[in-house]
């Protein structure tokens, strides 16, 4: 499911007189306050949905698959995105 398709749903379960439009700024606007507290170092809970958690991978050492010669891997952030127990048991039932 891509953006445009959770924008198209989200337009059809509504059944108002609100615009597609509305609904896709809407959408842009709660990734976009996602994206920025994470990129600001904080989590960020959906509650009964789960959880963005941001961390910090260390500098480590791996290989090139091409030349099998080592290479330097640089510390970096990622993220994970843990569920809630209802939506693992929604997911399990």
């Amino acid at each position: 499911m891509i953006k445009k398709d959770i924008v198209n749903k989200i337009w059809e379960n509504i059944k108002s007189d609100i615009y597609k439009r509305d609904v896709e700024k809407v959408v842009e606007e709660l990734l976009n306050l996602i994206k920025n507290t994470l990129i600001n170092g904080e989590d960020v809970k959906i509650s009964k949905f789960g959880k963005f958690i941001l961390y910090q991978r260390k500098q480590r050492i791996g290989r090139n698959p091409k030349t099998m010669e080592p290479a330097i891997i640089e510390s970096c952030r990622s993220m994970k995105f843990k569920p809630s127990k209802k939506l693992k048991k929604y997911l399990n039932s």
